[in-house]
Parts: C-alpha cells; sequence; structure tokens
C-alpha cells in the first residue's frame, strides 16, 4: 500500500449518495494503485451492476478475482455466479463450482443455500 490511505467512508457516502461515477474513480483507484481487495471488490459490484460506468461482467471477474482474499466469501460468491452463466466469458462449470465451495467455505449464507439445493 506504500504508505497510502484510502478515506473508505468517503467513497461509500457518494456511492449512497447515487454519484456512482465519482464512487468508481475513488474505488478504481484504490484498487489499481493501492491494491486494496476491498475497493477491488467495489469496483467489480459497479461494473457487475453497471453503476457509474456501462455493464462490463468481464472486467467485474477480474476485480472480484482481485478481492477473493475478502472474508466472507461473497466475492467468490458473485464470481461463481458469473462463471456459472457464463458472463464476461466463456460458462466454466468447474471454476463455479470451485468459487461457490470456497464462498461456502468462508461462511458465505448465499453459496451455501446455493449448494444446498444444487
Amino acid at each position: 500500500m506504500r504508505g497510502e490511505s484510502f478515506d473508505f467512508v468517503h467513497a461509500d457516502a457518494m456511492f449512497l449518495r447515487g454519484e456512482y461515477r465519482a464512487a468508481f474513480e475513488a474505488y478504481f483507484y484504490a484498487a489499481t494503485a493501492l491494491h486494496l481487495p476491498r475497493a477491488a471488490f467495489d469496483v467489480a459490484f459497479l461494473y457487475h451492476m453497471g453503476y457509474g460506468v456501462p455493464k462490463n461482467d468481464h472486467m467485474a471477474r477480474q476485480f472480484y478475482k482481485a478481492s477473493l482474499y475478502l472474508d466472507g466469501g461473497v466475492a467468490a460468491f458473485n464470481l461463481a455466479l458469473l462463471h456459472l452463466r457464463g458472463q464476461g466469458g466463456a460458462v466454466d462449470f468447474e471454476a463455479a463450482l470451485d468459487m461457490m465451495q470456497r464462498a461456502a467455505a468462508e461462511d458465505c449464507i448465499d453459496a451455501q443455500l446455493y449448494l444446498g439445493l444444487a
């Protein structure tokens, strides 16, 4: 992180006010320049949903991969869904299952339910 800090409260406030482009730019900087996994997750979410930037599932996949080390497994769960649905790349059932199991092991309730119903 090179001694730099990032104000997540300010970026989150921009997001909550609907200032998606400004929030995206802040998170993108923190993800790419500071290599912060939480910021990478936020960038992935914005790409995935198309908030502040054109919807881009390929970029969402890339940034979810960069945020896999976050606790809770949500990044792995979202990445599993992208692989399962072929969003942002080819359908990859093996990668989807791997990510879903990883998310479930990290106590992601959605992943546990998904695997339980599958």
